[in-house]
């Protein structure tokens, strides 16, 4: 039962934001690199645990409360999305390896969400507002950090909620290529593992374009407001 207060209440406020927002403009990444999917994980891992010491270790999970992290942290990497950074053209082109998690345990987020940001600003990240707390009639925060070679971290701040995304680098190597080729649009290999053996899940509709790294997937059923615009940079 608590699952489904968590993710009608993680739910409800998306779907609310989702409509008083603009539609999202969607633009292909320019730059990426040759990093292999095995490269991608071991970053984006990195990163996740780099913003956890920021926001606080406990009550992290991906999709639904019953895929903790890091508890069921290789079943969740192992069927991460793998998208394409160029969704407008066709043929093979460079991808990238994205994560979502969410916490609803965190006290006072939006504190967290700003220690998070100075974070990312300390680093050198390009980090923008996506919408800014106070424009919204609900109290709503979701600003992103950017790198020229298509990389992303993004967070979305509620009362009750945390997401936290993180997007690789792009890249042309045949691991990341063949990875979401294989998959098709959706860039999901398999559905995830359910470590409990259960097979019931959310039916949580995408409320925008699924090829924004900036904002969770599609599985979270959270708001997707912009696409990033990229090009080359050290890893």
């Amino acid at each position: 039962m608590r699952f489904w207060t968590r993710i009608g209440a993680i739910g409800a406020a998306m779907v609310w934001v989702a409509g008083c927002g603009p539609v999202p403009v969607v633009a292909d990444a320019e730059g990426w690199d040759h990093s292999t999917l095995d490269e991608q994980r071991a970053w984006v891992e990195a990163r996740a645990r780099d913003a956890i010491r920021v926001l606080g270790e406990e009550g992290w999970w991906e999709f639904s409360p019953e895929f903790p992290w890091p508890a069921e942290q290789d079943a969740i990497m192992r069927d991460a999305r793998t998208e394409t950074c160029r969704p407008s053209q066709r043929g093979p082109q460079p991808g990238r390896l994205r994560l979502d998690l969410n916490n609803d345990t965190l006290q006072e987020p939006f504190d967290l969400g700003g220690r998070l940001k100075e974070h990312w600003l300390s680093e050198g990240w390009a980090v923008s507002t996506v919408i800014e707390r106070g424009s919204t009639e609900r109290p709503f925060e979701h600003f992103r950090a950017v790198r020229e070679d298509g990389a992303v971290l993004g967070l979305q701040v509620g009362e009750s909620f945390v997401s936290l995304s993180i997007t690789s680098s792009c890249s042309d190597h045949p691991t990341v290529t063949e990875r979401y080729s294989a998959a098709g649009s959706s860039g999901e290999p398999a559905e995830p593992a359910d470590p409990s053996g259960s097979s019931g899940s959310a039916d949580l509709s995408d409320l925008s374009d699924p090829s924004d790294p900036s904002g969770p997937s599609e599985s979270t059923g959270h708001l997707e407001t912009e696409q990033m615009e990229a090009g080359p940079s050290a890893p």
